[in-house]
This record gives structure tokens, C-alpha cells and sequence, in this order.
């Protein structure tokens, strides 16, 4: 398949998220599973205690979606429909892999028992592994890494180095052990991925069969939807419509 060629150029993204885990596997093995979360989360500092934690809504499910559908609908509609397919499969495993099979593998907080005991900007306790947003982040980021294939090999790192960041967001307020947003990011990787690689052709040619592109007002509305979604995000991170982000 011609999905398949066009993997190659996507090597730069797959490396740097093979040297992240191989990293974070090493650091977890070496350490341990609360000690490697202890060792990151203690570098810290106030002013990034402003900076990070909007980044770590960016893995919001809803703020996600819109950014992606804003991005991708005016050009490549076939990615977005993979990227929302991607990002909804991933989000079932992960909820149901929290509550019913790793429901009693809780956050920092609770296994350590204080704030006092680590850095923590947000107190929750429950349903730690594997991280929701890290797995978030990370289905639907082969898409856009594949709308970019044909761009210089450092966008591909850089959009791999934005995943890394945005789940280890995680770990520095306090919310994640280490293992948790591995196994998110090397979950919704592979979910990901294989959805690219063996939907991605039928996907677009459904589109090209149906005019879709051409279909200018249909696509505006799509957009403003995402706007809409946009603005709904921020009110929800924000707690106006008394959902909790985390």
C-alpha cells in the first residue's frame, strides 16, 4: 500500500518516541515505579508552575478536537476522520483499562499520601494508569505528524517532542507516574498507527468518491464547529461548565 511508502517519511517522529520510551523504560526499571515519578517530579520551579499546566490541556479530549479539526478538515478530511476515529478507540481502552482493570492503581497523591511528599498542582488520587491524556495526545499525533511527511525531518521530531512534552505535563503537576504516560503514549501509538496504515487510503478514496472537498459550505460549517468545540474547551479547563479537566 502506498500508506505504507509514505511511513518512511514519518521516521523522524517514530524515532524520537522510540528514544523517549526507551528512556522512560530504563529510568523505570533503574528506579522503580514511584522512584523514577519522584525523580522528574522534583524539578520544578514557580515560574513553570504558570507555564506548564495550560499544556497539559492541550491533551484535553475537546480542546483536541477542535485544534485537529481546524487543522485538517480544509485539507486533508480523510486524516481527520482517522485522527477522531483514533482518538475515540483510544479513549474506550484507556477508560476501560482504568476502571476495570487497573482500577485500584491510583495517582501520586494517594500512594504517597501528602503534597508535602512531591511536587502536586492538582490534588486528585484515583485511576492513575494508564494516563489519559498522554494516550490522548498521542492518538491522534501520527495524523498530523502524516500531514506534514513531505516537511523537513525536524517537523517530525518536532511534533514527536510536542507528544513527549505535553504527557510529561503530567508528571510535572504531580497528576502521572512515569509508567502511567508510557504506556498511554505506547498504546495509543500503536492504536494509531494501525489505523493510518490500513484505513487511510479507503478513508480518502469515500471522500473523493462523495465530491467532499469540493463541498466548501459543508467544510466552513465543520470549522466553525471546531471553533465552537474550542471555546467550549476553554470553558471547561476553566471549570465553568463544572466538568473536572484532570
Amino acid at each position: 500500500m502506498k500508506i505504507l511508502k509514505n511511513l518512511y517519511f514519518l521516521r523522524g517522529y517514530y524515532a524520537t518516541l522510540l528514544l523517549f520510551w526507551l528512556i522512560a523504560t530504563l529510568l523505570i526499571g533503574q528506579l522503580g515505579y514511584v522512584e523514577s515519578f519522584l525523580f522528574l517530579n522534583q524539578f520544578y520551579t514557580p515560574w513553570l508552575d504558570i507555564i506548564i499546566p495550560p499544556f497539559t490541556h492541550l491533551a484535553d479530549s475537546i480542546i483536541l478536537v477542535a485544534l485537529v479539526t481546524i487543522l485538517l478538515i480544509r485539507r486533508n478530511a480523510a486524516l481527520l476522520a482517522l485522527a477522531l476515529m483514533s482518538l475515540s478507540i483510544c479513549g474506550i481502552l484507556v477508560i476501560g483499562l482504568k476502571k476495570y482493570i487497573f482500577y485500584d492503581w491510583h495517582r501520586p497523591l494517594e500512594i504517597l499520601g501528602s503534597t508535602q511528599a512531591f511536587h502536586c498542582l492538582v490534588p486528585i488520587r484515583y485511576h492513575s494508569f494508564p494516563s489519559g491524556h498522554a494516550s490522548t495526545i498521542m492518538s491522534v499525533l501520527p495524523m498530523i505528524a502524516f500531514f506534514y511527511r513531505y516537511r523537513a525531518l525536524w517537523v517530525q521530531v518536532l511534533v514527536a517532542c510536542i507528544g513527549i512534552f505535553i504527557a510529561y505535563t503530567r508528571v510535572y503537576i504531580g497528576v502521572h507516574f512515569l509508567a502511567d504516560i508510557l504506556v498511554g503514549s505506547v498504546l495509543s501509538t500503536v492504536v494509531a498507527t494501525f489505523i493510518l496504515v490500513f484505513a487511510y487510503d479507503a478513508v480518502q478514496e469515500k471522500l473523493l468518491s462523495i465530491d467532499f472537498y469540493a463541498k466548501q459550505g459543508l467544510r466552513r460549517g465543520i470549522i466553525w464547529l471546531g471553533y465552537i468545540l474550542l471555546f467550549m474547551g476553554i470553558l471547561r479547563i476553566n471549570g465553568f461548565l463544572g466538568v473536572e479537566p484532570f
